[in-house]
Parts: structure tokens; sequence; C-alpha cells
């Protein structure tokens, strides 16, 4: 999500088999977030009223995005309350642990986020300076909480993480 002075936020990194722009075709007003690939990607799209028709037809369907939709605004509460009462630090370790979860894989060393991110990437997704997370990121690789190759970040210590969040 752009901001006026061409800053940006990140609000979710989506994998095979998501859906976006989820509630401009449910409203049919203009979209608030864009969508960039960061690997080659496959998009399919549909028409407003045919999804609106498909949607009448077979109400499991509907039941899917609803719960889908009620997951991201759960999210997006979250982050909410996190920019409001959580220090940088603290945002980073969950971001971490968040996207263990949905991007872990397991290694040797631990587990390994499977998502290409640039210390940019990091700080428009938890509300914070690129140097900010930098020093942060610099601070966790002291206490041999995580490690770093390249665009790739180990998580080392996972316990140790979730003690840095509230």
């Amino acid at each position: 999500m752009p901001s006026a002075e061409g800053e940006e936020a990140i609000l979710a990194i989506l994998t095979g088999g998501d859906f976006f722009g989820e509630l401009s075709i449910l409203d049919g007003k203009p979209r608030s977030a864009t969508a960039i690939a960061m690997e080659a990607t496959t998009t399919y799209t549909i028409d407003r009223l045919d999804l609106l028709k498909a949607l009448r037809a077979e109400p499991e369907m509907a039941m899917e995005i609803l719960g889908t939709l009620s997951e991201r605004l759960r999210r997006t509460n979250l982050l909410v309350e996190e920019a409001f009462f959580l220090d940088v630090r603290s945002r980073l370790a969950r971001q971490l642990l968040d996207w263990a979860q949905t991007h872990g894989v397991e290694t040797d060393q631990g587990v390994r986020i499977d998502v290409r991110m640039t210390q940019h990437d990091l700080a428009s997704a938890i509300g914070a300076t690129r140097e900010s997370v930098n020093r942060h990121l610099g601070q966790l690789q002291d206490r041999g909480l995580i490690s770093i190759a390249g665009h790739h970040i180990h998580l080392l210590d996972l316990d140790g993480l979730r003690r840095l969040t509230p």
C-alpha cells in the first residue's frame, strides 16, 4: 500500500492459490492496494459480474471468500495493534515468526524464511525504517537468534524470538 510520500507498507505475502483484489470486485470501488510479483507469476482475472453470479450459485464459494476476508481483517487489526503498542524489535520478531509459519522451510540451520526479502521490504512490513530494521537484525544475529544469508533469514532460536514478543 503506497503512501502519498512514496513509502510503502507490505500488507501480505501471497503464495500459489491465493487471491487478491477481492474488495474491489465485491464492492465495485477502486483498489485499496497494489500487488507486486516477487517472482515469475501467472495470474488470472475474473469479471465482477461473473464472480457475483458464481457466488450466488455456489454459497460454499462465498463462505470460502468470507473466511479469507475475515482472516485478512484479523491480520490487519493485529498490524494496527502492533504499530500502536509494540516496539520495533518486538514487531520484527513477531513478523519473522509469522513468516516462519507461513513461508518457513526446515533446514539444518533452523527455519529458513523461503521468501527473498530486503531490509526495506521487512521495514515496509512492520512499519519501521530500513535503518532500524538493520540495527535490530544485527542485534538478533549477535544474540544467536537468527542468521542472514543473502536475502534469506534463518531463524535459529524460535523460543528466543518468542520471548521478545509480549
